[in-house]
């Protein structure tokens, strides 16, 4: 399948190389190694740089894995804004006059299209394309047109076949994405840890920008989308803007929470560095529905991309046990009486995240909970003995009958299993009425679930401190 791809690509570069890449020849050397080394194994001239040799030799006499190439000729420019695309399996450099202007050697590219634009004068300029074939199959193509400053039509004119790959990546020497990218290639992911050097030689090491773009096919459904960056970064999908930290950062997380039909939908991502240490790191994630997944009060963290759950409703004095992104969704299992705090379960932790940052669903009977203890009505949990637990202390059950633990607040919950008489456990999470009945979720055993205190004026547990 790649030779035909190849093929095609031969014959697509020689039916539409631009004018300003015809009438002149290329001087070409093959070495048989791979860093143009020594006397040239074969010196050639050929009208065109679009070979795909499979798995063989470009030539007799010459091997057909590790081996290097290089052409140089001097065509004719017209003066303006010049773009160059190669593709190749594995390496090229490209120079124009003195300008390095195109270098995969350190990171091959194979089958990627990089490209870069350069200002030209109008005349003569020599133009050197260096190859590495290290192993497997070997092709390149080179071609360029003349390009338009800020226009992003005909960005690979030479490369129609290509131009549907995954994420279309624009580079530029400035940090605010501005006039026409110096670099334009397709890349499998926008994932990069560049470190403190620069993506391309044609790139700054500081202060520069870029843009990737990729239509994407998506089920419908609730969706995450999740990036870590130093230093700026945007997110944008379907035209919506979904995060905007376009600006100094050192790799704070942040995250947005959407739902999409079925279809095509177009994601970009923009991203700056400024100075020092650049990555980026993005995830997209299908989420399940909050109905889907949870069958009581919920709360969904929509004012903040990182927030902290606390051990205690008290920014001041509860310590952060945990920290969830922006669109989480968890369940609510109490709060303050008005409003400000929520208790929220998360995994096996239960804790506390201001009302500012949430939005809670459901929440007409989640129960008060002040200093540990929660505050229901008669009405609501009539004849059940008051609670005497409190969270992250430990109790035990009564030396009468043992406990039936569940998954759920519920006499209708599923059976995780049974504390003896006797039997010690620690206090997570609750406490939940339902049907007259208080719930605790509590951790024995390894296994933790709901437990009820005790009804009909008796208790089935007990405080041990």
């Amino acid at each position: 399948m790649k030779w035909q791809v190849g093929t095609l690509l031969v014959l697509l570069l020689v039916g539409s190389m631009p004018a300003a890449a015809q009438g002149f020849l290329w001087n070409a050397e093959f070495y048989n190694n791979p860093d143009l080394q020594g006397s040239p194994a074969l010196t050639r001239q050929d009208a065109a740089i679009a070979f795909d040799w499979g798995g063989g030799a470009p030539a007799p006499g010459v091997n057909a894995d590790s081996f290097s190439a290089r052409w140089v000729a001097e065509p004719f420019f017209n003066a303006g804004a010049h773009r160059f695309s190669v593709v190749a399996d594995d390496s090229v450099r490209v120079w124009v006059d003195t300008v390095l202007l195109i270098d995969t050697f350190q990171e091959p590219l194979v089958g990627q299209i990089v490209s870069a634009d350069i200002a030209l004068d109008q005349g003569v300029h020599r133009v050197r394309v260096e190859y590495r074939e290290v192993g497997g199959n070997a092709s390149i193509f080179v071609s360029w047109a003349e390009s338009s400053a800020g226009s992003a039509a005909n960005i690979f004119p030479a490369f129609p076949a290509l131009t549907s790959g995954p994420w279309t990546a624009e580079y530029y020497a400035n940090p605010a994405l501005a006039g026409s990218p110096t670099l334009i290639q397709s890349e499998i992911s926008p994932n990069h840890d560049w470190g403190s050097a620069s993506p391309v030689a044609s790139l700054p090491v500081d202060n520069w920008s870029a843009r990737w773009t990729s239509v994407q096919a998506l089920e419908a459904g609730d969706y995450q989308i999740t990036v870590r960056a130093d230093d700026g970064v945007r997110v944008q999908v379907n035209g919506s803007t979904l995060i905007d930290q376009f600006q100094p950062s050192a790799g704070q997380t942040a995250t947005a929470a959407f739902t999409l039909p079925v279809g095509q939908h177009t994601v970009i991502i923009e991203f700056v560095e400024y100075e020092g240490a650049a990555y980026l790191n993005y995830s997209l994630e299908r989420r399940t529905s909050p109905a889907a997944a949870i069958s009581g009060p919920y709360a969904v963290v929509t004012d903040a991309y990182r927030l902290n759950v606390r051990a205690l409703p008290d920014a001041d004095k509860g310590a952060v046990i945990a920290r969830i992104n922006q669109g989480d969704i968890y369940p609510v299992i109490g709060r303050r009486a008005d409003g400000s705090w929520w208790q929220i379960q998360v995994d096996d932790l239960v804790g506390w995240v201001s009302g500012r940052y949430v939005t809670v669903t459901g929440a007409e009977n989640v129960p008060v909970i002040e200093d540990g203890i929660a505050l229901a009505t008669e009405a609501r949990c009539a004849g059940a003995p008051p609670p005497r637990l409190a969270i992250g202390r430990s109790g035990r059950v009564t030396p009468e009958l043992s406990n039936n633990l569940r998954a759920q607040a519920s006499t209708d919950a599923a059976l995780l299993g049974q504390i003896p008489a006797g039997g010690v456990f620690t206090v997570v999470g609750g406490p939940q009425c339902a049907r007259g009945l208080y719930w605790w979720q509590v951790r024995y055993n390894g296994i933790t679930g709901w437990t009820p205190e005790g009804g009909g004026g008796q208790y089935w547990l007990e405080p041990m401190d």
